[in-house]
């Protein structure tokens, strides 16, 4: 038991938790920008006057053009529907004759651009059949705002990331002594279980707890942490393998 070193476990276990948070915030931001960019569309209001054919035609047309998406139409009494179910004023919407919301088309884009979104929804708004457009510019100029914020985020999360390593590797290589590279894979074992734990109860208590987030590393990613821990494990026992030889 001597033999396994309690400073490589504490800096396995520790850089997995470092590193792991980071990755894990990045994982889920990239979430939060993805279901924030689906709320980044241009809906078009149909006219009553509008046939089915002359829908379906619509549908047709605006999915054939090169950076849109997908395409979701919603009916009238789709519509109504859904207002009486959300909506604070359904029961004065019940005592109307008939339904005064419109069929709409949900256009989401591929690119989310403030420019291409204005474009294409004043391309759509000449449209026959089409009463009025709204389309969510103020939505897309702040998403790419947070692409840009996040992606210096990652830059620097990732060069933190490499100086850590790096000095630990460096640490670990000069402290540990003159020991057999098997124990670098006991202290590797030990050190990804604390790591892999401490990683869940900071997911459990600070991700779903605040945030609502469910997503954890898969078992492909937790196969990779624990491989480079165990290359890590041994790496360090190298230097002191190789000199003990010579």
């Amino acid at each position: 038991m001597k033999n396994i070193s309690l400073l490589a476990v504490f800096f396995i276990a520790a850089g997995i938790v470092f590193c792991g948070f980071g990755m894990l915030t990045i994982k889920n931001l990239s979430s939060y920008l993805g279901m924030l960019g689906d709320r980044v569309e241009i809906v078009l209001f149909l006219n009553d006057s509008v046939s089915e054919e002359g829908k379906a035609a619509m549908l047709e047309k605006i999915g054939g053009i090169d950076v849109v998406e997908k395409t979701k139409y919603t009916s009238k009494d789709e519509a109504l529907a859904d207002f009486k179910r959300y909506n604070e004023l359904s029961d004065q919407v019940r005592i109307l004759d008939k339904n005064p919301l419109p069929a709409t088309i949900d256009v989401y884009l591929k690119e989310k651009s403030p420019e291409m979104v204005r474009s294409v929804a004043i391309e759509l708004r000449s449209m026959e059949g089409v009463e009025d457009v709204y389309f969510t510019s103020s939505e897309a100029e702040n998403l790419v705002l947070l692409e840009r914020v996040f992606k210096k985020i990652v830059g620097l999360y990732y060069l933190l990331l490499s100086v850590f390593l790096a000095a630990s590797v460096l640490c670990l290589a000069v402290s540990l002594g003159k020991m057999k590279i098997i124990y670098g894979i006991i202290d590797a074992v030990a050190g990804a279980a604390f790591g892999i734990g401490g990683l869940y109860c900071m997911y459990k208590f600070i991700f779903i707890k605040n945030f609502k987030s469910v997503l954890f590393f898969t078992n492909p990613e937790l196969g990779i942490i624990f491989v480079i821990s165990l290359i890590l494990g041994v790496a360090v026992r190298i230097p002191k393998n190789v000199m003990e030889k010579k």
